[in-house]
């Protein structure tokens, strides 16, 4: 099932349904869309990376199902290309939770409440080494890149750190241009953001700017609604009207930069001023 949200047409997800006990086709399935992807020569209809989700599990309670041993065992084998598959294991809040009601009354007398949050992270991050991570590159190698998230309040930071491994894998695995997409269609992480701006920036105008003299027909103000749309477009903001690229968003921007410059220059010549009435002068 194929998702694209109505406020980011630039993220396309597709939801495979899981592997499931008992649902032994969609493993098949998902290797067909996964081959057919693959075959597109068009960048943008590529499979860029695969997100194995994993409700991470209560003590006690398996990781891996026989449908996802297939499935990390067709990507050993090569069946599914160079696509980075990375494991994203959910609900890293609900788990925290879990270890704080654990945690003995005796270890965390006299702890303030950042002490015992750290207690308890610290120990559900050694459960997750146990319950999740450890079978999981026991399987699948040690080198399978994985995430633990949660989209609780707090925990955007779970989020943040996903995205980034998501686009080191397409920066590793895709040519250059796909990782700098990702960053585009992201909107967690303002890092990639402006990795993302300067990568534009680079390829499109360096070697013009070298030239120098092709910037001699053009105004000021053109250069500068190039750039603005340039950046419009790499941090991609909800703005289905376009505000942010009307005529009147423009003619504001170009007035607030005319008053930070000349609010520059007077702060500049006001203290060469008060420079020079402060430097003694010498007599002879």
């Amino acid at each position: 099932m194929e998702f694209i949200s109505s406020q980011n047409d630039k993220l396309v997800i597709h939801d495979s349904k899981g592997f499931e006990p008992g649902e032994a086709d969609n493993i098949k399935i998902v290797r067909d869309f996964m081959e057919r992807r693959r075959a597109m020569p068009a960048l943008k209809d590529q499979l860029h990376a695969v997100w194995l989700c994993f409700e991470i599990p209560c003590a006690g309670g398996r990781l891996l199902e026989t449908g996802t041993e297939d499935f990390l065992e067709s990507k050993r084998s090569g069946m599914l290309g160079d696509v980075p598959i990375i494991a994203v294991f959910t609900k890293y809040d609900m788990l925290i939770d879990r270890m704080e009601r654990t945690l003995d009354e005796t270890s965390i007398n006299g702890l303030s409440n950042k002490a015992i949050e750290e207690l308890a992270k610290n120990k559900a991050d050694a459960e997750l080494e146990d319950t999740c991570i450890g079978p999981l590159k026991q399987f699948a190698g040690p080198d399978i890149p994985y995430a633990t998230t949660s989209t609780a309040i707090d925990y955007e930071e779970t989020l943040m750190h996903l995205i980034q491994i998501t686009e080191n894998c397409v920066d590793q695995y895709f040519v250059p241009q796909a990782a700098v997409i990702t960053s585009i269609a992201q909107r967690i992480q303002p890092g990639l953001k402006m990795k993302a701006s300067i990568e534009v920036g680079k390829r499109r105008y360096w070697k013009t700017l070298s030239l120098g003299t092709i910037f001699m027909k053009h105004k000021m103000r053109d250069c500068l609604y190039v750039l603005h749309t340039d950046i419009v477009d790499v941090w991609d903001f909800n703005d289905p009207h376009h505000y942010l690229l009307s005529a009147e968003f423009r003619e504001l921007m170009i007035k607030w930069s005319k008053l930070d410059l000349q609010k520059d220059i007077d702060a500049s010549l006001s203290a060469t001023r008060r420079s020079s009435a402060s430097c003694p002068t010498s007599s002879t």
